[in-house]
């Protein structure tokens, strides 16, 4: 134990606790002299004083449960603020907790410190044939632990068996009783479920349906005639005295190197059980509901818990937001987890951006596509675990391929770029298998320039938050259920693997919670690289943000020979012979316009001279 833990210990025998809340404990250590040659650790305490970190630690000392993690995160903050070394953060933190007593895992293992000569050591997995294992990349990266977060809010309880007489008076009045009554509480909901007695028809209560709800509560209030799989019923009513609910991320089953899914923690239902769902096996979510009802927030409780439950290996996300400054803190953590577009932002905030990142996701798509083909994968995920045997060949141009998760908070920004429609079909009908998921709000009626109601069927998964009528309502979610809930963070969630919906109550994403994980994760080791979406190396949109994409040369050589062999050009033509998608094809053959070799004539597109030379033409490519 050095001289000044052992001081500190004194200090705070003498003078209490309090005494690592003032500036009195760093004079009272150079009295003792233990600071004089440990100048930038005095600087250091001096700061965390003043910076009310150390009421915080004073604070977690009262409390049960390992503020490890916690606490790496206030010296993530001070290193990003300040600029002091990681490893004297440390120490001077280790100080203050040891003279507290509070019990701690070594900082070190959870913040990585890396020194300069030290290079990363890639791990080649041996099988048919040798790869390299993607999750050597970021060595000692570790996944967020639950206990950073609030275990849960504090429940304001409502009387119960007054809740129960409610619900009793007022079916009674509609000449129905209740028996076998079990009731539980969340922190905005209270549920009943009962079975009604034997002279009494269930479908009594599905006639009545609407004004039993209406008269039980005027907002918020939802029936369940039957429970599905059950012969009860179920009563939703919101509580009078509500409380947020904290985010505490539930379904997480995986560990570094590992992959059992993507999932998305949203919240609970009114019984109280925690509420996820899977991604990857939904593929795309379409959120809805009036302005300031929550949608943003969704986003956010979808996007921590994936970065709670995936390494940055497994995990990219795309955004697409311009109204909507929130998510630019996503920046500080965007080597490992977002990806880059061709525009050279992280976040699409333009339409420029925006065109060129829709642009290069589909490209992205189409080249998994060729990927998923050539190893007779039938989806990203057979895809991944063949490449992780050693059955596909690195030098055919196979890679591990993280999922891409594309953020589009609300779709209205979408109306101004042209062929969005066409690339919006494409990513519904193909993506998920290629590893590439939508999640997208909205606020309004969805154009049809920018999804068409046959692709709007392609969307399994919705969210649906309060709207303001009936006709809103049924728009999204076929029901009008949406508008009698309550006007912040009350959701209805479908998807096609279930009967019904279910209502949730979504967690309340706050800049504390959503500060607390995105430090943690900045203190990580980060890849070498940007995650860069393929074909995004190229020139960016015209003036009218159409998708003018310019083909790599190795797929343009391949049109120009097939083109001059053929002796005709049209997109059909590209689009069948080179598996690209209509847009690629188009930029190949007004670049061969550009180029002189291909002209328009009356509407059909000739070329000009099928026995050039080859060569001479393909140089004047270059």
């Amino acid at each position: 134990m050095d001289k000044v833990l052992i001081e500190i210990k004194k200090a705070i025998n003498d003078f209490g606790t309090d005494i690592i809340n003032e500036r009195r404990l760093v004079y009272i250590l150079s009295d003792y002299g233990v600071l004089k040659d440990l100048r930038a650790e005095r600087r250091i305490l001096m700061d965390i004083i003043d910076g009310g970190y150390s009421e915080r630690i004073l604070q977690h000392s009262m409390e049960t449960g390992d503020p490890s993690l916690k606490i790496c995160s206030y010296i993530s903050e001070m290193h990003s603020r300040y600029g002091y070394q990681i490893k004297k953060l440390m120490f001077v933190f280790q100080w203050l907790v040891d003279g507290l007593g509070i019990k701690t895992v070594p900082f070190d293992t959870i913040l990585h410190v890396k020194s300069d000569e030290e290079d990363i050591e890639e791990i080649i997995i041996e099988g048919k044939y040798s790869v390299k294992d993607p999750f050597s990349l970021i060595p000692n990266y570790h996944l967020p632990d639950l206990s950073l977060l609030k275990s849960g809010a504090n429940v304001c309880s409502d009387d119960m068996s007054a809740v129960v007489e409610h619900v009793r008076t007022v079916l009674h009045d509609y000449n129905i009783e209740i028996e076998n009554v079990d009731s539980y509480q969340t922190p905005v909901m209270n549920f009943l479920s009962f079975s009604l007695s034997s002279d009494v028809r269930m479908t009594k209560l599905i006639y009545l349906h609407d004004k039993i709800s209406d008269a039980l509560a005027p907002v918020g209030s939802r029936m369940l005639v039957p429970i599905p799989g059950t012969n009860r019923i179920g009563v939703e009513l919101p509580k009078d005295n509500s409380s947020s609910i904290s985010f505490f991320p539930a379904g997480i089953e995986t560990g570094q190197g590992q992959f059992r899914g993507l999932h998305c923690s949203i919240g609970v239902e009114p019984d109280g059980t925690p509420f996820s769902f899977r991604l990857d096996e939904v593929g795309h979510v379409l959120i809805s509901g009036m302005a300031n009802s929550g949608k943003t927030n969704c986003i956010h409780s979808m996007m921590l818990s994936l970065m709670f439950c995936c390494n940055p290996c497994i995990l990219k996300f795309a955004i697409i937001s311009s109204n909507n400054a929130s998510y630019h803190s996503y920046e500080k953590i965007a080597r490992n987890y977002l990806a880059k577009s061709h525009s050279g932002k992280y976040i699409a905030d333009d339409e420029d951006s925006t065109s060129m990142l829709l642009m290069d996701i589909e490209q992205e798509m189409v080249y998994r596509k060729e990927l998923l083909s050539k190893s007779s994968s039938a989806n990203i995920r057979e895809y991944n675990t063949k490449y992780l045997s050693g059955d596909l060949n690195p030098e055919d141009g196979h890679e591990f391929l993280p999922y891409v998760v594309v953020i589009v908070d609300e779709l209205s920004e979408l109306n101004e770029i042209k062929s969005v429609n066409s690339v919006m079909a494409n990513l519904v009908k193909n993506g998920q298998d290629s590893g590439i998921c939508l999640v997208m709000a909205t606020a309004n009626r969805i154009k049809r320039t920018v999804m068409t109601y046959e692709t709007m069927k392609g969307l399994h998964a919705k969210i649906t938050f309060k709207h303001e009528d009936s006709i809103m309502a049924k728009a999204f979610s076929d029901t009008s259920d949406s508008t009698k809930l309550m006007p912040f963070g009350d959701l209805l969630y479908q998807d096609s693997s279930m009967v019904t919906t279910k209502r949730v109550s979504n967690a309340l994403i706050d800049d504390s919670t959503k500060g607390i994980i995105l430090h943690y994760l900045s203190t990580q080791p980060r890849g070498k690289n940007d995650y860069i979406l393929k074909h995004s190396d190229r020139a960016g949109t015209n003036n009218n943000h159409s998708y003018s994409l310019q083909t790599d040369n190795e797929l343009f050589i391949r049109a120009v020979k097939l083109i001059v062999s053929k002796g005709k050009c049209s997109e059909a033509i590209l689009q069948k012979e080179l598996r690209c998608s209509f847009n690629t094809a188009h930029s190949i053959l007004l670049r061969l316009d550009e180029l002189g070799v291909t002209r328009k004539n009356g509407g059909i597109r000739i070329v000009l001279d099928t026995q050039s030379d080859l060569e001479t033409l393909l140089r004047g490519a270059d």
